[in-house]
């Protein structure tokens, strides 16, 4: 199967109102919102056809996506995850097969890695994917804010946020990316299965697919893509916009 672009959806959820960082999307970063510096990570994969959307949900967002010159699309305030936005954004364009979520707070994504995961999981059979970076630093191990995969044969088969006993003694394992590829009627199965106990209790969504039953591809990333969920992230990537020429 050729890969092509055209067949592919990328969603950019923002929602406004992040419990760790309140109007976490509208954050000013130098010239722009961080929305802004996502959005310009990814604008690329439009000119080889994929079509890019940014998913708000209040007028805020609205205003500073119309002034950036920012594609974006309105959703539901009732939404409780990211998929569900992205779902609603999708059957806008019923043209598009595929769907690929990319969290609105990951300024430092590669589109590279993007394109390999979706690559990958167009060329698979497999309904739904995501991104994962082998690292051996262990002091992550115990970092429940850095959510790590077990993978066997390209497929992701748990994520966890603490290691056990199985982790222990050194060896390598990988960094979970947070954003996830679908095949478009996948997404609408997807969010239409309630909340598995496992994903309650980890609050990681991609627990409802394995729970479920789903395979989850697993791509390499070439770097790991850490999100701004907190203040000092935010601060920590405002200085890193500083260094750069």
């Amino acid at each position: 199967m050729k890969f092509d672009l055209n067949k592919w959806l990328v969603v950019i959820p923002a929602r406004l109102e992040s419990t760790r960082l309140m109007q976490k999307p509208l954050q000013p970063i130098q010239d722009r919102p961080l929305i802004g510096w996502v959005y310009e990570r990814i604008a690329e994969l439009e000119e080889h056809g994929a079509k890019v959307v940014v998913a708000v949900d209040d007028e805020l967002t609205q205003a500073a996506c119309e002034k950036h010159q920012i594609p974006f699309a309105m959703t539901a305030k009732h939404h409780k995850s990211g998929s569900d936005r992205v779902a609603e954004v999708s059957k806008l364009h019923p043209e598009r097969d595929f769907v690929l979520n990319v969290q609105g707070d990951e300024p430092n994504i590669e589109s590279k890695d993007l394109l390999s995961l979706m690559r990958a999981l167009e060329g698979s059979g497999a309904e739904m994917g995501t991104l994962v970076f082998p690292t051996a630093e262990q002091s992550i191990l115990q970092n429940p804010n850095r959510v790590k995969a077990v993978v066997k044969d390209r497929f992701a088969t748990d994520f966890f946020r603490q290691a056990d006993a199985e982790f222990a003694g050194g060896s390598a394992f990988f960094l979970h990316v947070g954003v996830y590829a679908f095949t478009k009627s996948y997404l609408k199965t997807f969010c239409g299965l309630p909340p598995s106990q496992r994903e309650q209790d980890l609050r990681l969504e991609q627990m409802r697919a394995l729970d479920s039953g789903t395979s989850i591809l697993a791509a390499p990333a070439s770097s790991f893509s850490t999100g701004i969920d907190t203040f000092e992230d935010l601060e920590a990537f405002r200085e890193q916009m500083k260094s750069k020429p």
